[in-house]
């Protein structure tokens, strides 16, 4: 009977004991520019659907070649939620990077998800002005063949 009344406690499970993690993930935005702050968010959940606080993450970006860019370890906040944010190295790669975060807390089975965004090129000033004379000279184009058609259309 004593022996009973000792092993009883470890026999027992906690009320959330093996329950399942979910952690949700997103960027500010889909695609940037080396050398641009990015945020990611995301929220930790349980089977339930309610917010899990103080869960340890682990958050990995890599880039399109497989190489880590950025590591974090950060706790969700009381409502499950988590930020992180981190600023893309100038002369990074262009292409699909991927954002990798697993949740964990004792007494849950561990969620991991990921995103991909994109980084692409930036127009440099020089590209700009470019663009820019590029785009007058095409309006002053078409303004001078429309006054064109309609000056024959008049004859």
């Amino acid at each position: 009977m004593l022996l009973a009344v000792v092993l009883l406690p470890f026999a027992a499970k906690p009320t959330n004991a093996a329950g399942q993690l979910t952690v949700t993930l997103s960027t500010d935005k889909q695609s940037y520019e080396a050398g641009q702050l990015i945020t990611i968010t995301g929220q930790v959940l349980d089977t339930n659907l309610q917010a899990v606080a103080l869960a340890s993450l682990s958050i990995q970006v890599n880039d399109p070649n497989a190489k880590t860019i950025h590591i974090a370890s950060i706790i969700s906040s009381v409502d499950g939620s988590f930020t992180d944010q981190f600023t893309i190295p100038v002369g990074s790669s262009n292409g699909s990077y991927t954002v990798f975060a697993t949740a964990s807390k004792t007494g849950y089975t561990d969620a991991s998800s990921q995103i991909a965004y994109a980084v692409v090129p930036e127009f440099s000033t020089s590209d700009m002005a470019w663009l820019i004379t590029l785009t007058i000279f095409l309006a002053i184009l078409v303004t001078r063949r429309r006054k064109t058609a309609t000056k024959r259309d008049i004859q």
